[in-house]
């Protein structure tokens, strides 16, 4: 995956409350940037608000109680960087849950099991050596890997939550 390209930008700082509110009601687990143009998904600029409150570990522990199941998914990737132990526990009831999720990557809108989005079985399934490592980091430590399989993202391995962090450097909330 390369680098974040939109032709368009609305960023969207967002409170704590607001930013709650969105990922409890999202129907959909969207990639960091979906449709033609690339945009960044408001539910990407809600999550990255909420990783920086000092409220984060508690709203994303309640989204996993009270959210959708997409809202699950994005507390899980919150979790994963805020309390790695917590996520490592949490995360074991979505394992192999046969649940579909709507899901939107780039242009493609699908349903997809939500077992098959927290545990890639990909051999080029990106796997951080710890909770704040990024992508950039894990893919030259994993070079040969990444250039034999390719390399995919999940939730257990961290993937989403680093390719979502990746989104705040280019577009700060």
């Amino acid at each position: 995956m390369g680098g974040i390209i939109a032709t368009k930008v609305i960023v969207i700082k967002m409170d704590t409350a607001k930013a709650y509110n969105v990922l409890l009601h999202t129907d959909t687990f969207y990639g960091p940037a979906v449709g033609a143009a690339g945009i960044v998904p408001e539910t990407v600029f809600a999550f990255l608000s909420l990783l920086q409150t000092s409220e984060a570990k508690e709203r994303f522990s309640s989204l996993l109680e009270e959210g959708t199941l997409a809202g699950q998914l994005y507390a899980l990737c919150g979790l994963y960087i805020i309390d790695h132990e917590f996520f490592k526990e949490a995360v074991e009831q979505y394992r192999h849950l046969d649940s579909e999720v709507r899901t939107m990557f780039g242009c493609i809108a699908s349903h997809c099991k939500v077992a098959e989005l927290i545990e890639s079985a990909s051999p080029g399934a990106v796997r951080l050596g710890y909770p704040n490592q990024s992508l950039e980091e894990w893919r030259k430590d994993h070079q040969g890997l990444v250039e034999e399989y390719g390399f995919e993202l999940d939730i257990l391995g961290g993937g989403y939550t680093a390719v979502f962090c990746e989104v705040a450097k280019y577009f700060p909330v």
